[in-house]
């Protein structure tokens, strides 16, 4: 979707300014909420869960920060980065240059009662079968070479 296609008419919609791609940051304030929530859920040494542990949370915010050198920044790598709605957004807005991106500002937070949503993460219905994902995978091998595959996993976000 954030990559020029080739088909003019479906490269004519995903640019107008009839399509716009609303991308959710929140503030640093709903960050720190975020993590919080996301630490007291989800332990490091979980066997079983259903979201993101708190260390890849981190990590991918990280590789967020990585992308963003990539487009220009300038950012310590060294160290966890803070985070940074400021660089969310600019990372964002370099992927999506392509299309009519809008940044939605996250600065509230609404009580929402804790329920069970084991059914919400049932995935069978849109699961592809042993032989369905094997005869993608064939298509994909026989496109690409494992090095071109690897280049491609890399620089997904490059438009």
């Amino acid at each position: 979707m954030v990559h020029i296609q080739e088909d003019k008419a479906l490269e004519e919609f995903l640019a107008s300014e009839r399509t716009r791609v609303i991308v959710p940051i929140p503030t640093k304030e709903i960050r720190s909420r975020i993590e919080e929530e996301r630490a007291r859920q989800v332990k490091e040494d979980a066997k079983v869960w259903s979201g993101a542990k708190p260390s890849v949370m981190l990590q991918l915010w990280q590789d967020t920060c990585a992308i963003a050198n990539d487009f220009g920044m300038d950012i310590d790598l060294s160290t966890q980065v803070p985070y940074s709605p400021g660089i969310y957004e600019y990372v964002y807005s370099m992927i999506l240059k392509n299309r009519c991106f809008e940044a939605l500002i996250i600065d509230e937070v609404f009580d929402i009662p804790e329920m069970d949503e084991s059914f919400l993460h049932s995935l069978e219905s849109i699961k592809a079968g042993d032989e369905e994902a094997n005869n993608y995978g064939r298509i994909i091998m026989d496109r690409y070479t494992e090095q071109q595959i690897d280049e491609i996993v890399d620089s997904w976000y490059r438009t």
